[in-house]
C-alpha cells in the first residue's frame, strides 16, 4: 500500500497522523507526507518554517509507535529538506525497508496535491477537515474538490469520531483486493463492524449485486471476519446515506464504470463530505 498524506498546521492534522500510523503498523506500507505553509510566497524560508517543524514531529510520530519493535522505516538524526523544484523541497529516507518521505510545496493547494498524487501514484490519498466548519481545509473546500479530480482512492477523516460500523456501498463494479483491504485496516482500526450493502435498481441489476455479494461474504467468511449484509433500492439511497453518515464510516465505490458513480453526482459526494460528520472513503 502508498499512501499520500496531505498535512498542515492545524490539530486535524495531527488526528489523521496518529490514524494513518496505526494503519502503517499493519501494514508496512509506503508513506508520503505532503505539507503546505501558512503562507504561500516568495518570502517562504525553509529554515524557519513551522510547517517543516510539524512534519518533521509527524514523520518521528509515526517511527514512534513502533515502540521498540522492528520498524520498516528509517529516520536520520537529522532531517533536512532539499530544494525539489521551484515550489517544493523533499525528505526521503535513504534506509529502511519502506519508504518514508515528506514534501513541502509551496504553491497552490490543489495544484501541489494533483502534482504529488501523479509522481508518487498513492493507492490512498488521506486528507483531514475541520469538524466545526463543514470539512473545510484550510478555510476551504479541498476535501470535496481534491476527491472529485484524483483517480486513487481517497480517505476524509474527520476528527474524533469513533464508528460503530464501516457501511460498505456497492454495485456490480470490479472490486479490487486494496479496496477490500482498506475497509479491514479502517474496520481494525476503529474496532468496527462491517455493513456490505448493495444497492440494485431492477432485478437483473439485484442478480448481479446479490452475486457480488455472496462472494464478498465467502471472502469474508474465509478471513474470519463477520460482517452484515443489506441490500437498498437505488430510490432511498440518499435518506439512507444521510442517515448512516451521522455515526458511521461510508466507503463508496465510485470508480468511472460505477453504478454508484451514476447515482451519486460529485454534488451529492460534495455534500456528504461537507454536511456529515463521519470519516468518508471514496474506493476506487
Amino acid at each position: 500500500m502508498n499512501i499520500l498524506v496531505v498535512i498542515d498546521n492545524y490539530p486535524y492534522s495531527s488526528y489523521v497522523i496518529h490514524e494513518i500510523s496505526k494503519i502503517a503498523l499493519n501494514t508496512w506500507c509506503d508513506i508520503t507526507l505532503l505539507g503546505f505553509p501558512e503562507k504561500r510566497d516568495e518570502s517562504f524560508d525553509i529554515r524557519n518554517s513551522s510547517i517543516v517543524k510539524t512534519t518533521i514531529d509527524y514523520l518521528q510520530t509515526i517511527i514512534s509507535y513502533y515502540d521498540g519493535n522492528f520498524c520498516p522505516y528509517n529516520l536520520p538524526e537529522k532531517i533536512e529538506f532539499s530544494p525539489k523544484d521551484k515550489n517544493s523541497f523533499i525528505f526521503q529516507s535513504k534506509k529502511g525497508r519502506k519508504k518514508l518521505k515528506a514534501v513541502i510545496c509551496t504553491g497552490d493547494y490543489i495544484d501541489g496535491i494533483l502534482n504529488q498524487v501523479r509522481e508518487v501514484k498513492p493507492s490512498l490519498l488521506v486528507i483531514g477537515c475541520d469538524k466545526n466548519t463543514n470539512c473545510k481545509w484550510r478555510g476551504k473546500d479541498i476535501p470535496a474538490l481534491i476527491a472529485n479530480k484524483v483517480s486513487c482512492s481517497v480517505l476524509i477523516v474527520k476528527e474524533n469520531k469513533t464508528p460503530e460500523e464501516i457501511v460498505c456501498c456497492l454495485d456490480n463494479s470490479h472490486i479490487t483486493q486494496e479496496s477490500l483491504e482498506l475497509i479491514n485496516q479502517l474496520s481494525t482500526l476503529y474496532r468496527a463492524d462491517i455493513k456490505i450493502v448493495g444497492i440494485a435498481e431492477n432485478n437483473t441489476m439485484k442478480v448481479k449485486v446479490e452475486k457480488t455479494m455472496k462472494d464478498l461474504l465467502m471472502y469474508y467468511l474465509k478471513q474470519d471476519i463477520s460482517v452484515w449484509l443489506e441490500v437498498v433500492d437505488k430510490s432511498v439511497l440518499p435518506s439512507f446515506l444521510n442517515q448512516v453518515a451521522q455515526k458511521d464510516i461510508i466507503a463508496l465505490w465510485v470508480g468511472q464504470q460505477s453504478f454508484l458513480k451514476k447515482l451519486i453526482p460529485n454534488d451529492r459526494i460534495n455534500n456528504l463530505i461537507n454536511n456529515t460528520p463521519s470519516s468518508i472513503l471514496l474506493l476506487r
